[in-house]
């Protein structure tokens, strides 16, 4: 920001800066879509994202009582200067910062505004049986001139081949990505509880690059749709952050026999009967690179837990590692690791329970002139509505 005393600037003054914003946010308009159309040839990457920085820097000021462009009853006391945008020096604030200041829904804008809404190419055209959406889907993302970058077109087929006849204008589509995400949730792709969910291993699907397909599918149904995949566990959201992980517990092993055999392990009283246990399970532990034994009962824990985040999360290495590049196909990985906090409610905490205030919220009314008749009825409406919401809420 451009710290300019008003005393110092007269309204020719202001008159001429307000003109060259205007002049600068066109341009980078023009030179944005030129981008996204024909790529960086014009010397701005559409990774750099200068209109989005630009509209959040304008946005910071607005939010800010005392960063106005002239006076007015809330600004400060008569002697404060007036903070003009820098516009020369906007890139000194990173879209990282703006991101922070300007949450989820702004993070998501960045990634949403660079899709093509033009007419989809055909190889984004997906049609789907709603008896195999996530089958129907694999087909689609694996073209090889498939785009993330561009919209789909959705046609919905029922079990005879006859389509429903739907023109996708956005519904299709958003239907398609809902249930897909159902679907790779109750998939073999992953395992756990059902707002709780860590990737499991399917061998076959590593060599065939599934996992990489099936987060780009995140990806697309999160910043076309607005789709979130609410059931990540904690542990997965943050081995897509690169970050450190809690400590696994044997709820997390979905192999019922190596629950048994770790569990005979941890309760063992005894250096014998944890050798024992650890003996049994020799076959397992073997293939997750935990055979080394026992020197004193103190190292049964460390073992155990070596063993458990071996299952959990070494052997789902590779399938991870395919999983976080199909997310950052479009760039979203990398936001979750700029910022964890801000997105992970999209991720995990499964589906928020319906509040009264979420009800109050989704209406507005539409008011008759005060005082007349209508008004009156409308009133008593609101408020049997307000009540009836108050009492539901009680009675749960």
């Amino acid at each position: 920001m451009e710290n300019i005393n008003k005393d110092n600037m007269s309204a020719t003054d202001l008159q001429h800066l307000l003109h060259q914003m205007q002049r600068t946010t066109s341009m980078l308009e023009e030179r944005l879509s030129s981008t996204i159309t024909h790529g960086s040839s014009t010397g701005l990457s559409s990774k750099d994202f200068p209109l989005f920085k630009l509209q959040g820097h304008f946005h910071l000021c607005q939010k800010n009582e005392k960063h106005c462009l002239k006076r007015s009853p809330e600004c400060p006391e008569e002697g404060s200067p007036i903070l003009i945008p820098n516009i020369s020096n906007i890139d000194t604030q990173s879209t990282a910062e703006i991101e922070n200041e300007l949450g989820a829904a702004a993070i998501l804008q960045s990634l949403t505004s660079l899709v093509d809404e033009g007419t989809p190419p055909r190889s984004n055209y997906v049609n789907v049986m709603r008896d195999s959406v996530l089958e129907s889907a694999f087909r689609a993302f694996k073209r090889q001139r498939f785009s993330p970058w561009h919209r789909l077109n959705v046609t919905f087929v029922d079990t005879a081949g006859v389509t429903e006849g739907a023109v996708d204008d956005g519904g299709p589509t958003r239907e398609f990505l809902r249930l897909l995400i159902t679907e790779i949730k109750d998939s073999s792709f992953f395992n756990g509880p059902d707002y709780n969910k860590n990737l499991s291993l399917v061998s076959r699907s590593v060599d065939n690059g599934d996992y990489r397909n099936l987060g780009q599918m995140i990806s697309v149904a999160l910043v076309h749709g607005g789709i979130k995949p609410l059931f990540f566990s904690r542990r997965l959201y943050h081995s897509i952050a690169s970050r450190p992980t809690p400590p696994v517990t044997l709820e997390e092993v979905d192999d019922r026999e190596l629950q048994e055999q770790l569990q005979r392990v941890i309760t063992a009283e005894t250096l014998a009967e944890a050798r024992d246990a650890i003996m049994e399970a020799s076959g397992s532990l073997c293939l997750l690179g935990c055979s080394a034994g026992l020197r004193s009962l103190d190292e049964k824990e460390y073992f155990t837990q070596q063993a458990l985040r071996a299952y959990v999360e070494g052997r789902t290495q590779k399938a991870l590692e395919q999983f976080v590049d199909g997310m950052n196909a479009m760039g979203l990985a990398e936001k979750i690791r700029s910022h964890i906090e801000e997105l992970e409610p999209l991720f995990v905490g499964g589906p928020k329970a319906l509040q009264l205030q979420d009800l109050l919220d989704l209406f507005s009314v539409s008011f008759a002139e005060p005082g007349s008749n209508r008004r009156r009825a409308q009133n008593q409406t609101v408020m049997f509505w307000n009540n009836w919401l108050i009492e539901r809420e009680h009675d749960q």
